[in-house]
């Protein structure tokens, strides 16, 4: 199981009735149709991609692997990110979550 396809811009195409830049065809499993990914070049990949992992009850695992998809087949330079801070993935992103780094915020406690 793993991402592969292609698809491509050159104007807008339609999806479901919207435009997107890109509408990729997107090979999920072997020998299973491939699914139809709708991009824009204004969309934040991460949430492309979390939307459409939603869409079709993909293993959220793949999320990753689908924002590189978008990535190569677009040109990071076609892409947008959002502003600086915002946006930022929370598993792989600065500022994400780093168990046993000693950053973050402070556990502990306890009541009584």
């Amino acid at each position: 199981t793993g991402v592969g396809g292609g698809g491509g811009g050159g104007g807008k195409t339609e999806h479901n009735g919207a435009s997107y830049d890109y509408v990729f065809d997107v090979a999920m499993d072997e020998g299973a149709p491939a699914l139809k990914l709708p991009f824009n070049k204004s969309d934040n990949p991460y949430e492309a991609a979390e939307k459409w992992i939603e869409l079709h009850g993909l293993n959220p695992s793949f999320r990753g692997q689908i924002v590189e998809f978008i990535v190569q087949n677009v040109g990071e330079a076609n892409i947008n990110f959002g502003p600086v801070g915002m946006n930022v993935d929370p598993f792989t992103g600065a500022g994400a979550y780093v168990p046993g780094s000693g950053s973050g915020p402070g556990g502990g406690g306890g009541g009584g």
